[in-house]
């Protein structure tokens, strides 16, 4: 099985045949993907079924760096 979703399954999935609409639901529905130069969204398998099962990450979630900016270490 490929490692990426064809392009027949990106358009059952999104309902959508251009590349802009297909990003645009990907992003709706908070399926991962990235958008190649020519604007074509690439989904992984993977990503697909952690966003389906409910267990993909948060990207709003972000590192606590203040231990860089001060400088100091928290055990």
């Amino acid at each position: 099985m490929d490692t990426f979703l064809t392009e027949e399954e990106l358009r059952h999935i999104t309902g959508r045949r251009r590349y802009s609409a297909q990003v645009r639901a990907l992003t709706r529905m908070g399926i991962g993907h990235v958008v190649r130069p020519d604007g074509r969204p690439i989904v992984t398998r993977r990503s697909l079924d952690m966003s389906l099962s409910g267990s993909a990450y948060d990207r709003t979630a972000e590192p606590d760096f203040s231990s860089l900016i001060n400088g100091t270490v928290r055990p």
